[in-house]
């Protein structure tokens, strides 16, 4: 039944989509306005002492975007550009007052979209859920006693003790992994937690480094109706629109006397066990 298991685990997946980017592109912009409006009001009076005001002002805003921004970033061929296309938006704005407004509605519209759209990604590509807790009791002669305690997951409802003969632990689960543009737009990993597993290291001749042996499974009480639930998706995702895969999988984590560790599911269809130090 398990022939088909994945092991699936690691660190937690970071990207760095840092939202002080995004501050610094809107402070960029109205560097840009500024830029472009002291430029012209300094052509209109040819004095540096009448626009000393838009200085000011131009002067603040340049000295915030290098103090808040990295500079490798605002000195990158993507921000020269995005600063280029600011210019070029600040003189439409300035040059033709009577549509200005409109334009300036439709460029704060399209900023706000824009970072939602990026809040939205950053948190998918970064978020994930904690299935729950799990707590050894007891390690004796290779016989695990766990605490499951659960938090988003409906397959157990209460704190449950198990004993699993073993002195590596793992959860297994059907996992729904969706391909990347529904993962942008805000899909999350499915997930159907079925049970838990046990294994034992085994080194011998052939496998200095050791290979893992099952030795013992917990399954939940409605493990049979959502492992078919599942493994008929599995059968049908080639027909899914927007899926990647869908398949079981179980990660592991080595057992530790009185180790609490905590069990998370990535949106990005990561499953990993980590250690609370």
């Amino acid at each position: 039944m398990f022939g088909c298991l994945a092991a699936v685990g690691g660190p937690a997946y970071t990207v760095d989509l840092s939202s002080s980017y995004l501050i610094t592109l809107i402070l960029m912009f109205f560097t840009a306005f500024f830029l472009v409006l002291s430029t012209r009001k300094y052509l209109q009076k040819k004095s540096f002492r009448k626009i000393w005001g838009y200085l000011a002002v131009l002067a603040v805003l340049l000295n915030t975007v290098l103090i808040t921004g990295k500079i490798d970033r605002i000195f990158s061929i993507l921000s020269l550009i995005f600063f280029c296309v600011f210019i070029l938006i600040s003189i439409g704005l300035q040059k033709y007052k009577k549509t200005a407004g409109t334009l300036l509605i439709s460029l704060i519209v399209f900023i706000i979209i824009i970072t939602a759209v990026f809040i939205n990604s950053f948190i998918t590509l970064t978020g994930e859920v904690k299935l729950a807790t799990i707590r050894v009791l007891d390690i004796n002669n290779q016989t695990m006693k766990l605490m499951l305690i659960p938090e988003k997951t409906k397959a157990i409802k209460l704190p449950t003790v198990i004993s699993l003969k073993g002195t590596k632990f793992g959860v297994i689960m059907y996992r729904v992994k969706f391909k990347n543009i529904p993962i942008l737009l805000g899909a999350r990993t499915g997930y159907a937690w079925l049970g838990m597993t046990a294994d034992i290291l085994e080194k011998n001749k052939k496998n200095p480094d050791g290979i893992l042996k099952t030795t013992d499974n917990y399954m939940f009480k409605d493990f049979f109706r959502r492992y078919k639930l599942f493994e008929m998706r599995e059968r049908m995702q080639l027909n899914l629109p927007f899926i990647d895969s869908v398949n079981l999988v179980k990660t592991y984590g080595d057992a530790f006397k009185n180790g609490v560790y905590d069990v998370f599911v990535q949106n990005l269809g990561g499953v990993y066990i980590k250690r609370r130090q």
